[in-house]
């Protein structure tokens, strides 16, 4: 009989640390889906990418590279959520940062620094002229200049071309180009 006791005891015991184990990896599990939920809520968006058009259905998605490099897809699903166009640069980007549907990596450390460096030499001088296509929407590739408080246009065709006059503007679109953000020439 005591050799049934010592092995009920056994399989008893096994039992609570099997649980333990698994409400452990549970909890660490959440800590760590929270903690990358608040860092992105902690991010800027340094690029923006998007497609959005308004004119059969309401479209807006794209990819936002933030100024650690880490790279996000977003995508919004209702007008409604879109962010408000009087809304300063940071809540602009708090809001996209909000729908961001995946990860999808990170700029290596050199292109970051490059990238960063090109961008403190573009200026917001650009050209434009209607689109061959109308109710096409709007692909733009966007600086978001903190120290201006100001989107810079770097890149935009669909139904209005914009491009941006930078002398530099070709390595910054080239550079960007190496993590599938690719731009039209009108």
């Amino acid at each position: 009989m005591s050799e049934k006791k010592s092995n009920k005891k056994s399989k008893v015991i096994i039992g609570i640390i099997v649980i333990l184990v698994i409400v452990i990896i549970a909890i660490l599990i959440f800590k760590i889906i929270s903690a990358n939920n608040s860092n992105i809520s902690s991010k800027k968006v340094l690029i923006e990418y998007s497609y959005k058009n308004l004119a059969w259905s309401y479209t807006y998605y794209g990819t936002v590279i933030c100024e650690d490099g880490s790279i996000y897809s977003f995508k919004y699903d209702d007008r409604e959520q879109e962010y408000d166009p009087n809304e300063d640069l940071e809540d602009r980007s708090k809001n996209i940062l909000e729908h961001v549907s995946s990860e999808e990596g990170k700029m290596k450390k050199d292109d970051l620094k490059q990238l960063k460096e090109q961008l403190k030499k573009i200026e917001n001088d650009t050209t434009g002229e209607s689109g061959d296509m109308y109710d096409f929407g709007q692909s733009a590739i966007e600086y978001y200049n903190y120290e201006t408080n100001e989107i810079i246009v770097l890149n935009s065709y669909g139904d209005y071309n914009t491009k941006n006059n930078s002398q530099n503007i070709n390595d910054v679109l080239d550079l960007l180009n190496k993590y599938d953000i690719k731009s039209t020439n009108f």
